[in-house]
């Protein structure tokens, strides 16, 4: 079973790179 930080830091992450990526997707 994964803690709750783990689970918090995984989706931080994931925000980031989507925003990420959906920015370079407006650039292009």
């Amino acid at each position: 079973q994964e803690t709750f930080e783990k689970i918090t830091k995984r989706v931080s992450f994931a925000k980031k790179w989507c925003e990420q990526f959906l920015d370079f997707r407006m650039l292009s």
